[in-house]
């Protein structure tokens, strides 16, 4: 099958302590999440002497919406909402920027894109925290705490405005990727004893395999 390439986020901030708004402010544009997310795409996706190009894997872990809120200049009162609405402004600009960048590579319809995150939003630093229509926030673990939005995107693979409420969890992603880049059995290798590179792995892998699912080729019992 052709290769995959699975999108999600990197993270690649070095903090040294102590710190300050001044060194805050200074830091380069080159050194912003978003900057860094789109070289590092440009670099991956270079053909080499034969034409062919390498999957790749990226985890983009933007700083909106996590508190605090420090907005770019352009991004101050654009929606008249407030500061969390503006930084959610700021925050769809940056994806924005990622899904321009692989129609520009022309490897979208090459490539799984995956929109969530890791916990419910936090409601009690307001005016950084957000709200949602479920029982308490953040470190609860009440619908609040766990339910979360998910957005996946493979173009001729997964269908175009499927909306579904089933239960999927973050831990399902692995087997889930992997079996999308034609490993579909992952879970059992790695507990029968599996190589990667210098290390085997005899370990148990929690979640399963949503690939039939999410392409409505079949559903988990």
């Amino acid at each position: 099958m052709t290769a995959v390439r699975h999108l999600a986020a990197i993270p690649v901030a070095v903090l040294y302590l102590p710190v300050d708004v001044q060194l805050l402010l200074a830091i380069k544009q080159d050194y912003l999440p978003v900057n860094r997310t789109l070289a590092f795409i440009d670099d991956a996706a270079q053909p080499d002497e034969n034409g062919n190009t390498d999957p790749f894997f990226l985890w983009f872990n933007s700083t909106r919406m996590h508190v605090f809120t420090h907005l770019k200049d352009a991004s101050q009162g654009v929606t008249g909402q407030g500061i969390y609405a503006d930084g959610m402004a700021e925050h769809d600009g940056q994806v924005g920027q990622i899904l321009t960048k692989l129609d520009e590579l022309g490897i979208t319809d090459n490539t799984i894109v995956i929109y969530t995150t890791d916990n419910g939003a936090e409601v009690f630093t307001w005016p950084d925290g957000g709200t949602v229509p479920f029982r308490s926030e953040k470190n609860t673990t009440w619908d609040g705490g766990f339910r979360v939005p998910a957005m996946i995107k493979w173009p001729d693979h997964i269908p175009s405005g499927m909306i579904s409420n089933d239960i999927i969890s973050l831990q399902d992603m692995v087997p889930t990727l992997m079996a999308a880049a034609g490993v579909d059995d992952i879970k059992e290798k790695l507990l029968n004893g599996y190589t990667i590179g210098d290390k085997t792995y005899n370990v148990h892998l929690d979640g399963y395999n949503f690939l039939p699912y999410l392409t409505c080729q079949g559903f988990l019992g």
